[in-house]
């Protein structure tokens, strides 16, 4: 009857709608795990794209680590070149006008005395002829380690030029710089040089001042250096002071190290 038909389509329309609903649940889990995929995929490709900028900055970073330590030694070697005798490994005329400036602006500032000792050797033009320039390098290389082992902490010795050099004693009277002169003399003369297969005996004469208030660098170089040409002419191989005396044999021993 038409009870039976009615019941039949409800039934179906029954069974349509779950059917629908059944599709539009499976569409709805399939748009899900889409975009779930697509945000999952998103992510993974960030992630690459973190691992790769980390990569990157780790090699940016490296090389500018790489490129700030060749700046750094490319500095140190232009400021030791400007700086450094490249044969004695000393500080050359350059640093030594810089560090005197400093050292008299501290010994005024706080009244301490500051001397000078002028340093030269002994016929070393005829050490350089009779042995020849690699010889006399060897000389200027030993002689330069000599005085830098016998003088105290925080003097400084450079070289001047040739076979000159020039000690800087800060707070050292006159007396004291004499004998830190006579110092230097004996440890040059105390042994023969090694040069090549044989020796050399080497001395030198040092000139000592110290410094007044007003003196100039120039002016402090120029009377060391006429203590030295005073020394020279005297015999050389010996140490005269701003009297013009040659220094006492036991002056080396009232200097306090």
């Amino acid at each position: 009857g038409e009870g039976d038909v009615a019941t039949v389509l409800d039934a179906y329309k029954a069974l349509r709608e779950c059917e629908r609903a059944w599709f539009d649940q499976r569409a709805g889990s399939r748009l899900r795990a889409s975009t779930l995929m697509a945000e999952l995929d998103a992510a993974r490709r960030e992630v690459e794209r973190e691992h790769q900028l980390r990569d990157e900055l780790a090699r940016a970073h490296a090389a500018l680590t790489i490129e700030s330590a060749e700046r750094g030694a490319r500095a140190e070697a232009l400021y030791r070149q400007a700086h450094e005798d490249a044969l004695t490994g000393l500080p050359n005329r350059r640093d030594l006008a810089e560090r005197l400036c400093a050292e008299r602006r501290r010994g005024e500032r706080f009244a301490q005395p500051l001397s000078i000792a002028m340093v030269d050797i002994d016929h070393f033009k005829a050490i350089n002829d009779r042995h020849g320039h690699a010889a006399g390098d060897q000389v200027l290389v030993e002689v330069a380690r000599r005085l830098q082992q016998a003088l105290r902490s925080g003097d400084l010795v450079a070289r001047f030029g040739g076979e000159e050099f020039v000690a800087l004693l800060p707070d050292a009277t006159h007396e004291q710089a004499c004998a830190l002169g006579e110092r230097l003399r004996r440890a040059v003369a105390a042994a023969p040089v090694p040069i090549g297969r044989g020796a050399c005996a080497v001395t030198v004469s040092v000139g000592v001042m110290t410094c007044a208030g007003d003196d100039t660098n120039d002016v402090v170089l120029a009377r060391a250096d006429a203590r030295l040409y005073a020394a020279k002419t005297a015999g050389r191989n010996r140490v005269i002071g701003e009297s013009g005396v040659p220094v006492g044999a036991n002056a080396h021993d009232r200097v306090q190290a």
